[in-house]
């Protein structure tokens, strides 16, 4: 299997049926200019494939990264480990306005997209949260 480094599709070049593989990172820097409120420990690695059928581009891929968001609770910031598997994004290919598709985009957007807003550290158990009980509704 030969894998590249390929972030958007021609769809002049691709032939039906046949998958085109690839594996790319964003840095850190990259994935903050993308979405400014929110800073990563780690890059967003990906690895997948695409291929064309007679209507859609098939893209095929798994991501993962490491975000750092704040604690909802005491406002420490948290590592939040993001990984998604084996998602499938179809794409109609009469949608697409221009001759290349940018998977890089698309899968950064639906990868952050998945990133909660808001988490609480320890799994959930902040240790803070007993001195905030008595504010919060039951």
């Amino acid at each position: 299997m030969d894998t590249h480094n390929i972030k958007r599709a021609n769809l002049n070049q691709l032939e039906e049926g046949v998958e085109t593989h690839f594996s790319f990172s964003l840095s850190t820097e990259e994935l903050t200019s993308a979405d400014c409120s929110f800073s990563y420990k780690s890059p967003l690695k990906i690895k997948g494939k695409h291929y064309k059928t007679n209507d859609f581009l098939i893209i095929y891929f798994s991501a993962n990264l490491e975000a750092l968001r704040p604690c909802k609770i005491c406002n420490e910031e948290t590592s939040l480990p993001i990984e998604i598997n084996n998602h499938t994004i179809a794409q109609q290919i009469d949608e697409i306005r221009e001759e290349t598709f940018d998977i890089q985009d698309t899968i950064r957007s639906y990868t952050l997209g998945e990133i909660p807003d808001i988490i609480e550290c320890n799994n959930g158990q902040c240790p803070e949260r007993a001195s905030i009980e008595k504010y919060l509704k039951k």
